[in-house]
């Protein structure tokens, strides 16, 4: 009985040893984690930097494409309107057909938007003193607008 309390002792004693290798080896467990962690954190960052840059990109574009939409709306409307003007008052069939494929019919002045056009050619030629030329309206009227002096 008197190894009784060394026995315990020593079997306390080895508990405690063994205890401090498990505990040991859960942190380098761990530690092994908080690393895949930090690596994994890292990744994610730096894709989410990637996908700001390319949302910034993305932005970038879609502002030069509204520009350059916003550019066309403004130049190819009056364009459209000289060539409706062109194909009426010298009777193009096929540059009339053309703009009939294209769905640009509505540009083709008829008849009395033709000599309203012409009329005012006629009023801006004599205010000049020289050659005028149509200028395409503003995009839905029909009438030409006249050159500024």
């Amino acid at each position: 009985m008197k190894n009784a309390p060394f026995l315990l002792s020593s079997a306390l004693a080895l508990l405690a040893v063994v205890l401090s290798f498990v505990s040991f080896g859960a942190s380098q467990t761990n530690n092994s984690l908080q690393s895949d962690f930090l690596k994994k954190q890292t990744e994610f960052q730096d894709l989410n930097n990637k996908v700001t840059l390319q949302n910034q990109e993305y932005q970038r574009q879609a502002e030069i494409i509204n520009t350059g939409a916003n550019l066309g709306q403004k130049v190819i409307s009056p364009i459209l309107v000289e060539m409706g003007y062109v194909a009426a008052k010298k009777n193009n069939t096929k540059f009339r057909d053309m703009l009939k494929e294209s769905d640009f019919e509505k540009a083709i002045p008829d008849k009395d938007a033709l000599e309203k056009m012409d009329k005012l050619i006629q009023e801006n030629k004599a205010k000049q003193g020289g050659a005028a030329t149509p200028v395409a309206p503003a995009p839905k009227t029909s009438a030409p607008v006249a050159p500024q002096p």
